[in-house]
């Protein structure tokens, strides 16, 4: 046996004693990375933007709902208004129709654009402070971020990186910037406690007419002992609320465009808007200011 085979066998041997050693008790180990957990408060605020994506989504189909039932009862109503319609022409067995001939002198109507949802009711017009409501704080944003994205393209692959960490930037910033105390009169369209939690569906609206900022009611849910309250006094309609309220954007970088249900609301590319409110004190609201 040569020096070359006996050095060989060697260094094989010696593999195979390191590989063995990494199975018995005192030999070395490879350490795995354990995920990190998310903490308690992290779940909760999860789950709550979770249950108010929900709520967002299931009021915007009930108005989807809404107005397409309202638009089969108009088709129907028209219907019956031909058939009953005097001199209306015969139609043979097997035959098409006729199409309805215009009165004399009387122009045919020219195509409209399909409607959109019905309004739900008055609203009133929003303040420029992003902080006065969630509604005013959107308007802020969308239009921050249109003039500060303006320049940015979105042709090629580099270009929708650089786009995106632009975006990242400026969702930082604006979170520092529109971040404060606030103190809102809201409108409780539903009030449930369960489990020591209270979920609270409202409208932010204008302290002097009334009129909610908007149509649409976001989700908050509260400890018992500070919703509870809500949800026990169905007649008490406008409460005061004090807390923190800011931005809380998120870039997103799948989602270019809005989608149906547009939830969340989307400020422009990647962007998606959210916000973070800490409910100080809620109490009943007192009667209407004079203009």
């Amino acid at each position: 046996m040569t020096t070359k085979t006996v050095r060989t066998m060697m260094c094989v041997l010696a593999a195979v004693a390191c590989v063995s050693l990494t199975g018995l008790p005192g030999g070395p180990s490879l350490a795995i990375a354990q995920p990190e957990q998310a903490s308690p408060a992290d779940l909760r605020r999860e789950n709550d933007q979770l249950r108010e994506r929900v709520a967002a989504m299931q009021a915007q189909l009930a108005e989807r709902n809404r107005r397409i039932k309202q638009l089969e009862d108009e088709v129907k109503a028209l219907k019956e208004q031909a058939k009953a319609a005097p001199g209306s022409p015969a139609t043979a067995p097997g035959q098409a129709p006729a199409r309805p001939v215009p009165p004399a002198n009387v122009p045919t109507p020219k195509p409209t654009a399909p409607p959109g949802p019905a309004p739900t009711g008055p609203t009133a017009p929003l303040p420029e402070d992003a902080r006065a409501s969630p509604e005013a704080m959107f308007a802020v944003l969308s239009k921050d971020y249109d003039k500060a994205m303006e320049s940015m393209a979105l042709e090629t692959d580099d270009d929708r990186k650089r786009f995106i960490r632009e975006a990242s930037k400026w969702a930082r910033g604006v979170e520092r910037q529109h971040r404060g105390m606030v103190e809102w009169i809201i409108e409780v369209v539903s009030a449930t406690d369960s489990g020591g939690r209270t979920t609270v569906e409202y409208r932010v609206i204008d302290p002097v007419s009334r009129l909610p900022y908007g149509t649409l009611a976001h989700t908050m849910v509260l400890p018992s002992r500070t919703g509870k309250p809500l949800a026990d006094r169905q007649d008490q309609k406008f409460w005061k609320l004090t807390g923190t309220f800011g931005a809380k954007p998120t870039i997103n970088a799948d989602r270019e465009s809005s989608g149906f249900f547009d939830v969340p609301k989307l400020i422009g590319p990647f962007a998606e808007f959210g916000y973070d409110l800490t409910v100080t004190t809620i109490t009943p609201a007192p009667a209407a200011a004079t203009p």
